[in-house]
């Protein structure tokens, strides 16, 4: 769920591609989404967690990201993988309590073999294995 709403808000802001000043309100999607999808409340609860978190912390998340992505910028990122690594870094750095290095890595390579391009697992993987490094 998390994922699916990153990558709308990112969509619908930018036009297709990654971009800066996300002009909808956060708050709005995550309930639209709410409402149109059947879900357990704890799910949407976590869900709703780590969707605000990450726009909460969107800069700091995106400085991070980019500065350990050799040779990559935010702006040349696909929209999945890059909401994946939002999340990932989100739950390492930002999350209360930050959720194990290795935990957030293994589900964010997941996520990107299911979604994301052939390449994405190994992309997700370069970037975030630094990251954890650093922590």
């Amino acid at each position: 769920m998390t994922l699916q709403l990153l990558f709308q808000r990112e969509f619908v802001a930018t036009g297709g591609g990654p971009g800066e000043g996300l002009a909808i309100r956060p708050v709005n999607l995550l309930n639209d989404f709410i409402k149109d999808f059947e879900m357990q409340a704890d799910v949407a609860d976590y869900a709703g967690t780590l969707f605000r978190g990450v726009c909460e912390n969107l800069t700091e998340i995106d400085r991070l990201i980019e500065s350990n992505a050799r040779h990559w910028k935010i702006s040349r990122m696909s929209l999945v993988d890059l909401s994946i690594l939002r999340i990932a870094a989100f739950e390492m750095v930002f999350a209360i309590p930050n959720m194990k290095p290795s935990i957030a890595i293994d589900e964010a390579v997941e996520m990107a073999k299911l979604y994301g391009s052939t390449d994405s697992a190994s992309f997700v993987n370069g970037i975030l294995d630094p990251i954890a490094r650093h922590l």
